[in-house]
């Protein structure tokens, strides 16, 4: 359990208020409004989030600033770079429908912003930075088996119908995981990508 240390920021995105609460200069991500606002229920993440500590290094901070009262209480939060991730492991067809839109929202801005930093449309990447992308991009795999097939599979020169085959599923569901799989940096071989797109 942690107390936060300075001041924390709100930001807003997709009318939801984002908290970002700082530990030793280090940004955490209070979880629950985030989920709430998908229309998830909390203890079935929180469990999910606890269930993986390894992958998520979830932190309890102290703080009075999520709660409308003021009254101090322990948020379950993220290290910041680990939001996303964890975003991605919510498939939009699980979620109730009024609530896909926004889902899709924070991932494509997710997408977006990684893509970006990648592509070097932001400052040029230090060193450091180009190492947490790669561990951000190992534990995306991780989180994902089917993308690890997928790409396995993309290596061995199969088409996007014989990929679909072999995981059961659609070709169009293979295109947007590929899709997002390079928006993450993770690259199919050259002959595949091209024959994928089509």
């Amino acid at each position: 359990m942690k107390d936060h240390t300075q001041a924390p920021i709100t930001v807003t995105f997709q009318d939801v208020e984002i908290s970002i609460l700082f530990v030793d200069n280090k940004p955490y991500i209070p979880l629950r409004t985030i989920v709430e606002s998908l229309g998830l229920n909390w203890a079935t993440q929180t469990r999910k989030i606890n269930s993986n500590t390894k992958r998520w290094s979830p932190t309890v901070v102290i703080s009075t600033t999520v709660a409308k009262d003021d009254k101090r209480r322990e948020v379950l939060c993220l290290p910041k770079e680990k939001v996303f991730g964890f975003l991605c492991t919510i498939s939009p067809s699980k979620i109730k429908r009024q609530h896909r839109a926004k889902l899709i929202a924070f991932q494509n801005e997710c997408d977006r912003v990684l893509s970006e930093a990648l592509s070097g449309q932001h400052r040029a990447a230090p060193q450091e930075d180009l190492i947490m992308l790669d561990r951000l991009q190992q534990e995306l795999l991780l989180a994902r088996p089917k993308w690890v097939q997928m790409k396995r599979y993309s290596a061995m020169g199969l088409e996007t119908c014989e990929i679909a085959k072999l995981l059961d599923m659609g070709r169009s569901t293979v295109r947007e995981h590929r899709r997002r799989m390079l928006a993450c940096g993770i690259e199919f071989c050259s002959s595949t990508t091209v024959a994928m797109t089509k």
